[in-house]
Parts: structure tokens; C-alpha cells; sequence
């Protein structure tokens, strides 16, 4: 369905941080003298999920020109052997994490932090919440 209508120029897709072409239909329209950039995505239901976050927008300007929707999935449920994030710690920004085996650490910071909440918020405490603040908390999977 369609979430995001700019005037001309090319709309992005992210559905939970991960940018998706598969499924993009894009046209443009004269409207009231203007050409408009139209771009629809249809989303195959994942049934072990049961929400979604989707981004439109701007290539270039994200950070500016974005809609964000929240996509409850019907009948979908959310496994947290999915993705397996675990919280990893260092004593100074000059450490260097110590990474498990098998693990890779996810550059998660500020600016798409919200992209990662719903897959993260489980771990976060007001103790790490603090230790982020510091840039001493590390995300991996």
C-alpha cells in the first residue's frame, strides 16, 4: 500500500533497517503543475513477526524527507531465537569490544537507533541505557 508521496526524485524502502527493492513499484504524476514521485511496496507476510517497521524515503535526505510506519502483522509472532542479540561492554572508548564467536557486532547509533528498538529493546536497562550514552554498550548478533 502506498505510504509516501515527494515531489520528484527517487523514494527508498527500509522494512525493519534493511533496504528492499523486491516489491517497489514506483511512477510519477503531473499534479497541480508538479511532477510527483509515487512509490508503493507490497510486503510478503512473515509469519514469524508480528509487527514491521517501514521507512520511505528521499535517497539523499533521509534524515529529512522520511515517512515511518509501525506495520502490526496479523497473525504473526515474534521469536526471539530470530536474530539473537546479545549486549557486549567495554570499560573505555578505547577498548575494543570482545566479540563471541559466531557474533558480529551491529553499527547501531543514534541516528538509526529507532530502526533496531523493536528487535533490541529487551536488553536495553537504565543501566545500559547509561553506558550507551558513554559509547561503552555494543549490539551483537
Amino acid at each position: 500500500y502506498p505510504l509516501c508521496a515527494l515531489s520528484p526524485t527517487t523514494l527508498m524502502w527500509r522494512v525493519n533497517g534493511k533496504l528492499v527493492e523486491d516489491g517497489v513499484v514506483m511512477t510519477t504524476k503531473e499534479e497541480d503543475g508538479s511532477i510527483v514521485s509515487l512509490s508503493s511496496l507490497s510486503l510478503p507476510v512473515d509469519s514469524s513477526s508480528s509487527q514491521a517497521t517501514i521507512i520511505c524515503f528521499v535517497e539523499g535526505m533521509a534524515l529529512d524527507l522520511q515517512v515511518q510506519k509501525l506495520v502490526k502483522i496479523i497473525g504473526g509472532q515474534d521469536e526471539e531465537k530470530e536474530e539473537g542479540w546479545q549486549i557486549v561492554m567495554r570499560e573505555t572508548v578505547d577498548d575494543e569490544y570482545e566479540i563471541p564467536v559466531g557474533f558480529i557486532l551491529e553499527d547501531i547509533n543514534e541516528k538509526n537507533f529507532r530502526n533496531y528498538v523493536p528487535r533490541i529493546r529487551h536488553l536495553i536497562t537504565d543501566e545500559i541505557s547509561a553506558k550507551m550514552a558513554e559509547n561503552l554498550v555494543g549490539f551483537i548478533k
